[in-house]
């Protein structure tokens, strides 16, 4: 993965079960600590435990969107709300229910 300091959006494409994703989370907030904008694709509910990190390090951060969640988009909404008690920061979640997909999007 190839990462810049000056980056300020990210688009991740995920594959299922990818075994290192909470990792790579971890990468991201040490190496690009000025993002303002993450876009998750993919279907794994390391996205969700992705996205409190996410949230909780990176203070520039005012939006995510998690797409590829085919009919788990009330899941994950629920699952983030569940971890929004343990944050450091408020944010809040929309669910958009396509025909193809369900997408979240999280303002802070």
């Amino acid at each position: 993965m190839l990462m810049s300091n000056g980056l300020r959006q990210l688009n991740l494409f995920t594959v299922w079960e990818q075994a290192n994703l909470l990792n790579i989370a971890y990468l991201i907030v040490d190496r690009l600590p000025d993002l303002k904008i993450i876009e998750l694709h993919g279907y794994d509910d390391k996205l969700i435990d992705m996205s409190h990190i996410f949230i909780n390090s990176l203070s520039k951060l005012t939006f995510i969107t998690i797409s590829g969640c085919y009919k788990h988009g009330k899941l994950y909404d629920k699952r983030l709300r569940d971890l929004q008690k343990s944050s450091s920061r408020f944010f809040r979640t929309e669910v958009a229910n396509t025909i193809d997909e369900d997408t979240i999007f999280i303002w802070l």
